[in-house]
């Protein structure tokens, strides 16, 4: 059996998104993590094959140790611990590419559940409160996240708070900090920081 070459080399995951991060921040490191994910599923698929030639290649090689074997009693012993060290090596290898598969289903789960970035057409007025935009399904909003939600017209204009509800495809978010008049309704929805604490002033100003 030729000697096994180098496993390929993985590529290193670039900074992975998060919820405090800037809507282009995110976007920006959410589009790179979901690029890396794919080439990920890819590379393991190509250790996974790899894995498996070499698991086949020594169950042969423990075959013909086997047929050996009936030239004399001493070397049938022989043949006989290589065929088993052959037999745990393929099971290793198998192991190995039930491993990979799974990983790789996991990554594939992942790049799909990360759904953040919404649009509406929902007609909302610039306003705090509570607020409800039509955002579809397959989203994983969270009661407790912080969204901005911006005129996709005039970005100048957007409301600012946390998820209270997400559920039929309707966003319901607690408004508290806004910029901006109007009623818009093209919408553009993104995760967002919390708010920040107000600023205090010296007393007489």
């Amino acid at each position: 059996m030729p000697a096994p070459s180098s496993p390929p080399t993985l590529t290193t995951p670039p900074d992975a998104p998060a919820r405090e991060q800037a809507p282009a921040l995110f976007n920006t490191r959410m589009r790179a993590f979901m690029a890396w994910l794919i080439t990920f599923v890819s590379e393991m698929g190509t250790m996974a094959t790899a894995l498996y030639d070499y698991a086949t290649s020594a169950y042969g090689s423990a075959g013909a140790a086997a047929s050996s074997a009936g030239t004399a009693t001493t070397k049938a012993g022989e043949a006989s611990d290589s065929a088993a060290a052959a037999l745990e090596s393929e099971e290793a290898a198998a192991g190995s590419a039930t491993a990979a598969a799974n990983s790789a289903t996991a990554a594939a789960n992942a790049a799909a559940g990360a759904a953040f970035t919404a649009t509406s057409t929902t007609s909302n007025s610039i306003g705090g409160g509570s607020k409800t935009w039509a955002v579809g399904a397959g989203f994983s909003y969270q009661a407790g996240q912080f969204v901005l939600v911006s005129d996709d017209a005039n970005t100048a204009n957007w409301l600012h708070g946390a998820v209270t509800a997400y559920s039929g495809g309707n966003l319901t978010v607690n408004v508290t900090r806004t910029n901006g008049s109007g009623t818009k309704t093209a919408w553009n929805i993104g995760l967002s920081g919390p708010e920040g604490p107000a600023a205090s002033l010296p007393a007489g100003l």
